[in-house]
């Protein structure tokens, strides 16, 4: 019952930032059947992923997105995080002089 109950909260999910985590994490949430709307600021990476293939060279991903052909719906436009129930951040960590600062990113949530 509560995970029926999870799920139906989480109809739609946006994954922000297509990458070596989001794009398997979007392929995960699509073969669970919930509506997913990805994000990524590479308009070519999104243009690759709505023709059902990967723009990272791995071959289980590949094959993975190709069956979710249609499912996964990618985009360069930041408006369709607002047609979500739920958004994924899945972006690197910024960093400076080769440090770690998470802390640079709290004034954009």
């Amino acid at each position: 019952m509560i995970k029926l109950f999870i799920v139906k909260l989480m109809e739609k999910v946006a994954i922000v930032g297509l990458g070596y985590v989001g794009l398997p994490l979007a392929c995960l949430c699509a073969e669970k059947g919930l509506g997913v709307k990805g994000y990524d600021v590479d308009s070519a990476k999104a243009a690759l992923i709505n023709e059902g293939k990967s723009p990272i060279r791995d071959t289980a991903l590949e094959k993975k997105l190709g069956a979710l052909e249609g499912k996964i719906s990618a985009t360069a436009d930041a408006k369709v995080l607002a047609e979500t129930d739920v958004v994924a951040v899945c972006v690197p960590t910024p960093a400076k002089n080769g440090k770690a600062r998470p802390e640079l990113c709290r004034g954009s949530l």
